[in-house]
């Protein structure tokens, strides 16, 4: 192609020697009409190149625009939890030749690619056929144009984050699953999965998602009716990067000394406090366990190597003189961190047990730092319950729960159930996998101070 066209260029330039030539010949009769056919040539044939070089330069621009199209739009459908493939058909769709758009450019001089799970790449490559060059040059015009664009994935902080990975939705232990018939609301935070999110249900379950985003570095899988809704400018995405857990690091607390089970004085008709306790921070290792049917904790950290469990009755944050705090959201300024560690270390809710519970950092009135065994990192990400080991933690639904705090659980299955107007959690639950169960409401509100950005698509070339 390049050999005509360099031929064609030079035609043009033995008709310029010629007529230079012919200008510096004396003047014969009818030499100026010969002159001035020759140099209507030369006219004709810059008009020419003129011409196709704008028409060349227009198709270039209306390739490259074709190309931000593409990309913008495949970024788009991915940032929304398409599959590359259903992005990329999406995508061509905008271009393509149609009643509206009859210059559209077909899918075959376009193609899409995914270097990135948050980039995409559009190479239009379309051919142009000139109207006067083709008389000098016969071989073909491609002009070619190229954009990529890039999704933000930084969609912090998570309501929910399973830390798990899995080559795919299959893969167990891993991911979150939505389940049940009701309505999720999660205020305040995103949701993320290191490798799927299903969301399934028996009617018409349905996950609202306000202040952040629904992405997963796999899929998201729906089953039946059930579906995910965000807010404007935020996406339900699939084919993240992976999501780096955010506690990774973070200092677990320390117990020195062995904590104290003593009679509720609350409970004058259980004076041996067979039933009903009050624990003090502390270590509590008795192989045995401890299983009560009201346990009230003052404010500290506590150390569990032995399963507690709550029998029909309450677990709550109680301040020093005792007082509870009464109903579901008042509960008192105490606090306290729950550590869970060893083989035995878990808390197990049995029957319609409630749990009203504060975290020492999200208590207004205390000084978290000043408790012995807690750390700056304890008290800054509010950590209410930390699993350390892989026992797994189910909170059933119960109008009366309350927990105010973050849930921290990398090696260990949650799950949380709810009724009808369950307050189940104000805080995070950051855990290998996730599984939400409810016939109705379930609330999750994530600390209002990290209200996640908006995914953002741009062109980045």
């Amino acid at each position: 192609m390049r050999d005509r066209f360099l031929t064609g260029m030079s035609r043009c330039r033995y008709l310029v020697v010629t007529l230079v030539a012919a200008l510096r010949r004396p003047a014969h009769d009818g030499q100026t009409m010969v002159l001035f056919a020759l140099m209507a040539v030369v006219l004709i044939g810059f008009l020419g190149l003129a011409i196709d070089a704008g028409y060349l330069i227009s198709e270039r621009r209306r390739a490259q625009n074709a190309a931000d199209a593409v990309a913008l739009a495949a970024a788009k459908l991915r940032a929304q939890g398409k599959s590359q493939a259903d992005a990329t058909t999406g995508a061509l769709a905008v271009v393509a030749p149609s009643g509206e758009y009859p210059d559209g450019f077909p899918s075959t001089e376009i193609t899409v690619t995914y270097p990135a799970p948050n980039r995409v790449i559009a190479t239009v490559e379309h051919d142009v056929q000139p109207f006067f060059i083709r008389a000098l040059y016969t071989g073909d015009w491609v002009v070619s144009a190229e954009a990529v664009a890039s999704l933000t994935t930084d969609t912090g902080p998570f309501a929910l984050l399973a830390l798990a990975q899995g080559n795919n939705c299959n893969t167990p232990n891993t991911g979150i699953r939505f389940q049940g018939s009701g309505t999720v609301v999660i205020n305040n935070g995103s949701i993320g999965s290191n490798n799927c999110i299903h969301v399934s249900g028996a009617t018409n379950l349905t996950v609202e998602v306000h202040g952040g985003t629904a992405q997963a570095v796999n899929e998201i899988v729906y089953n039946g009716n059930a579906e995910i809704q965000v807010d404007d400018d935020y996406y339900v995405s699939g084919g993240i990067p992976l999501i780096p857990d955010p506690l990774a690091g973070l200092t677990p607390p320390a117990c020195s000394t062995a904590g104290t089970v003593l009679p509720d004085p609350s409970h004058p008709e259980d004076p041996e406090g067979k039933n009903y306790v009050i624990l003090t921070p502390g270590r509590y290792a008795d192989s045995k366990g401890y299983a009560y049917k009201g346990i009230s904790l003052l404010p500290g950290v506590y150390c569990f190597e032995a399963r507690v469990t709550v029998r029909d009755g309450f677990i709550r944050t109680v301040d020093a003189g005792y007082a509870s705090g009464g109903a579901a959201g008042d509960l008192p300024a105490g606090g306290v961190v729950l550590y869970f560690s060893g083989n035995r270390g878990q808390l197990k809710l049995d029957g319609g047990a409630v749990a009203q519970l504060r975290a020492a950092g999200a208590a207004s009135s205390l000084s978290c730092n000043a408790l012995p065994g807690t750390n700056s990192g304890l008290c800054d990400e509010k950590i209410l319950i930390w699993i350390a080991n892989s026992q797994p933690l189910t909170l059933n639904g119960h109008v009366e729960n309350e927990l105010i705090g973050t849930i921290y659980a990398p090696n260990a299955s949650v799950t949380l159930a709810g009724t009808e107007d369950t307050p189940v959690l104000n805080g995070r639950v950051i855990a290998r996998d996730i599984t939400i169960t409810g016939d109705a409401l379930l609330n999750l509100d994530a600390d209002p101070e990290g209200t996640a950005d908006p995914t953002r698509v741009y062109l980045i070339k």
